[in-house]
């Protein structure tokens, strides 16, 4: 994988890693597994250099998919506080 393409996957992890422990967002649990999911997603693409575009356009589908529930539920929560 190049060097770019790893700074970038290096970057989503980080970030996936911050939301989780991130104490202002209060996860759901489901949330939380989904999250805890794709984080693992993006470690195996990272490790399997042969990836397909198409394999690497689901993987982020799914990622962004997780990170748009989990901050959906966030706001569900806020609201009701």
């Amino acid at each position: 994988m190049k060097a770019n393409k790893q700074k970038y996957l290096d970057s989503s992890i980080q970030h996936l890693k911050q939301m989780l422990v991130d104490q202002s967002n209060e996860l759901e649990s489901e949330r939380k597994r989904e999250l805890v999911a794709a984080l693992r997603k993006l470690k195996r693409l990272k490790k399997q250099p042969d990836a397909t575009r198409e394999d690497v356009y689901r993987i982020v589908a799914e990622v962004a998919k997780a990170v748009l529930d989990a901050c959906g539920s966030s706001r569900q929560s806020e609201g009701h506080s």
